[in-house]
């Protein structure tokens, strides 16, 4: 559900239908609404040792490219509260999730995000 949402954004955000004035409008009373999906799954990620990282991954990129301002600020977030020594290695691990991804969600780059 939430990468099907974050999907239709992404992919209809400059254009004019009925269904993104709806979207919009639901935004404009939910305006964090892709910043709260994209926290959560990164805290399922980290820190649910069960959870699915596959099944997660397609919307946590969708979330990603929709801001990827708000992506990096989390990030930073993360990093900062964690123990200093561990850091260099979180680093490292976030840095590694955006190589070789292009701004866009084709099936290709898609695949590459989830390797």
């Amino acid at each position: 559900m939430v990468e099907s949402l974050a999907t239709f954004y992404y992919e209809n955000r400059n254009k004019e239908s009925e269904m993104m004035s709806a979207m919009l409008r639901h935004l404009q009373g939910c305006p964090e609404m892709f910043s709260y999906f994209l926290q959560t799954l990164f805290q399922v990620l980290l820190f649910v040792p069960s959870a699915n990282h596959w099944t997660i991954s397609g919307a946590l990129f969708a979330l990603i490219l929709l801001d990827t301002a708000k992506y990096k600020k989390f990030v930073e977030e993360i990093i900062a509260t964690q123990p200093v020594d561990r850091r260099p290695e979180l680093i490292e691990a976030f840095s590694g999730i955006m190589l070789e991804i292009n701004d866009n969600l084709q099936p290709t780059n898609r695949e590459r995000f989830t390797r």
